[in-house]
């Protein structure tokens, strides 16, 4: 089976790349009602022009694209959706990403969101990658945080083209990354345009 948690361990599942995009999400948007509160207190608009949508779009995009690629990797890799503990998976992969795109839908500013913003989400799956590459060397652990960045993980499975298991996995380790930074992009980009046509950036004037 593959998916985006990490290997079984209660501190180990706080390296998983679910729960770190629900620990960020979560900090955005404390951060985003306390700056609120403030500058509704000051009668100003935003305590930091232009760092909260682009946090909050990023929060927003990689848990979209979170949830996205669950379902993806449980029907590509005949996975169960609800895997291991149930509260956690329903929490991380519906829960959070509903309210959060609930929240944007019903509360969040249309229009504020630049399509430089793109690029800034996918800092943290590369990010998450990274380290779980240099934790499997600096720790001697036999696994990787990143299952999907696991080579081993790709062995045997045959429901999946043999592609997968050259080069002893590391070929489905590059097509697997590639094809998460790629549903990423799509995403975020997706979402910047809906931001845009919500506000009505494209409308066309009547003359």
């Amino acid at each position: 089976m593959i998916n985006l948690n990490s290997s079984k361990g209660f501190w180990n599942s706080f390296f998983a790349y679910p729960t770190i995009i629900t620990l960020l999400g979560t900090l955005i948007v404390i951060s985003e009602t306390i700056a609120n509160a403030v500058g509704m207190k000051n009668n100003v608009n935003t305590l930091a022009p232009g760092v909260i949508p682009l946090l909050f779009h990023s929060g927003l995009a990689l848990e979209v694209s979170l949830c996205t690629l669950h379902l993806l990797s449980s029907i590509v890799f005949n996975a169960r959706f609800f895997d291991g503990s149930i509260v956690y998976s329903l929490l991380a992969f519906v829960v959070f990403p509903s309210a959060y795109v609930l929240d944007w839908l019903l509360f969040g500013e249309k229009g504020t969101v630049r399509w430089s913003y793109g690029m800034f989400p996918l800092f943290f799956p590369i990010f998450h990658y990274l380290l779980s590459f240099m934790t499997h060397f600096i720790t001697g652990s036999e696994r990787y945080i990143t299952q999907i960045f696991d080579p081993e993980s790709f062995i045997g499975l045959s429901h999946l083209p043999e592609v997968f298991e050259a080069a002893d996995g590391w070929v489905g380790v590059l097509i697997t990354t590639l094809t998460s930074l790629l549903a990423i992009f799509v995403i975020d980009y997706l979402l910047i345009l809906l931001n845009n046509l919500l506000a009505g950036r494209y409308s066309k004037k009547i003359s």
